[in-house]
């Protein structure tokens, strides 16, 4: 029995995991890509393969459990400490458009200084900033100072040609899959107000706050608006923009076909709707919707993401508008595509009264993690008052845990050692769930949740927890019935 506590265990579990890993992959006909490669999608196809994939993990984070032991503990906390320069460098090759430059460069690579002359840089700072990302395996230094793409840096690249992004800057996202604008998002504003979150968590005025609008991002916007108002500013066009696309681009973070098996979607009848709450542009929806023909759905969100959402269903799925199995209902938004009698209820905020009754689904993805507690239960608590007995309410969010080991969980999804590295939850292999707690805070003041807080949720609105789908990516999968409690319990508005 492997001891994943010291480095011959760890050493021991990583070769029985590779060795697991190349069997899966050569019996299944699938490759593994070296990092010197340019990134396709092909050559993430193992992943498709659940135990290839949980071994891959594995292999990971016991590397990285190793490392944590071997290095000298002050380097390890200079790497942390020094995270802050790793990503502003990595802010500056995007915003640079060092991937597009690179990849019409071809595998030979490009010089420091035609890459400076195309993006209009200073050519020296431009090649100390690749090298600090290249020493971290993002793209690759092949001679001195010339540099190319490798598997990693690969997936930075929108595709658009860097001709047409110096033309016209503020659609560089547009017709992207999302992942760069996701990118983009976490390293701009987000990154300003992580500057302050010490600082924040001293003042006494916002150290205990739960206000959206005490987060550590206004001190670094110099503002006193929510990062929801400031956002819906019409100086705020080309982050509203990526946003929205940005949310697309957390798909990316999934495995293919993630939203249509992530629930078990051809159990809900076809003539009632799933709603979308939040929904964006409607990327959850769509990909539920193409397959599953059956059914319908309605996506509900700000005015300003509705009318990107109708150019977005018109281009990619217009049978679906034309026919309405998607309604897109907006907040101040006038009755578009959207046939009721009652007019004002095509209009929503879902801190008040949700006003569609028949819902076969609630779909919340990314949503509560957006907000601090009493207004998620604001949020539950208004579907909940909607629902009808059988109406299931599917959260997709990262469910936070712990870093030791919990005894007698009762999902057995929870039990840390299933992983092989006790007390470490697969660690900085799989930290995303972690990162995104932390956003959170700095953003919005809210939180990612442990499944015992999502359970609080549930108690304080009227909903019980029914199941837990740990899918080891991006997002968890928590589905939830009304409980037996009468709306007189309800948590009061």
């Amino acid at each position: 029995m492997n001891d994943p506590t010291d480095i011959t265990g760890l050493a021991n579990l990583i070769t029985e995991s590779v060795s697991s890993l190349v069997n899966i992959c050569a019996a299944n006909g699938f490759r593994i890509p070296r990092l010197e490669e340019g990134f396709t999608r092909e050559s993430e196809a193992f992943r498709s393969n659940k135990d290839a994939a949980k071994a891959a993990t594995v292999i990971a984070a016991a590397a990285f459990k190793l490392a944590a032991i071997l290095l000298p503990p002050e380097e390890s906390i200079f790497q942390t400490a020094t995270g802050n320069l790793k990503s502003a460098a990595l802010q500056v090759a995007i915003t640079c458009h060092v991937p597009e430059i690179l990849r019409d460069a071809g595998p030979q690579g490009l010089h420091s200084s035609d890459i400076a002359k195309k993006s209009g840089v200073d050519d020296m700072k431009l090649a100390r900033l690749l090298r600090y990302l290249a020493n971290r395996h993002i793209f690759r230094e092949v001679t001195p100072d010339v540099f190319t793409h490798n598997r990693i840096s690969g997936v930075l690249d929108t595709g658009k040609s860097i001709n047409d992004i110096l033309r016209d800057p503020e659609s560089k996202h547009d017709g992207t899959n999302g992942f760069v604008a996701l990118v983009e998002h976490y390293l701009s504003e987000g990154h300003k107000g992580s500057a302050y979150l010490a600082e924040n968590m001293r003042d006494p005025k916002t150290s205990h706050s739960a206000e959206v609008n005490q987060a550590p991002l206004q001190r670094g916007l110099r503002t006193d608006l929510t990062y929801w108002e400031w956002y819906s500013q019409p100086e705020q066009l080309y982050h509203r923009r990526r946003f929205g696309i940005a949310m697309a681009g957390t798909l990316e973070l999934e495995p293919p076909n993630f939203m249509a098996n992530v629930f078990d979607w051809k159990s809900l009848p076809a003539d009632s709707p799933i709603v979308d709450v939040g929904g964006g542009v409607g990327s959850s929806a769509m990909a539920i919707l193409k397959a599953f023909p059956d059914l319908c759905a309605v996506v509900q969100d700000l005015s300003v993401n509705t009318e990107q959402a109708i150019e977005f269903w018109k281009k990619e799925m217009p049978d679906a508008l034309d026919s309405q199995r998607i309604k897109l209902q907006g907040l101040y938004l006038s009755n578009i595509y959207w046939s009721l009698t009652d007019e004002s209820r095509a209009v929503h905020d879902f801190f008040t009264p949700q006003p569609i009754t028949n819902a076969s689904a609630f779909l919340l993805r990314l949503i509560l993690h957006d907000w601090p507690d009493a207004q998620s239960v604001k949020i539950l608590t208004h579907l909940r008052k909607a629902a009808t007995p059988s109406t299931r309410l599917i959260i997709l969010d990262s469910i936070i845990p712990y870093t030791c080991d919990i005894p007698n969980a009762k999902f057995s999804e929870f039990e840390t050692r299933s992983s092989g590295i006790p007390g470490l939850s697969l660690g900085a292999a799989n930290e995303m769930a972690f990162t995104n707690d932390i956003s959170m805070m700095v953003w919005v003041n809210s939180q990612e949740h442990t499944l015992r807080q999502f359970r609080k949720l549930f108690e304080l609105s009227g909903w019980r927890l029914v199941n837990v789908t740990r899918n080891g990516n991006f997002l968890d999968c928590i589905e939830a019935l009304p409980s037996w409690y009468s709306t007189n319990s309800f948590y009061r508005l």
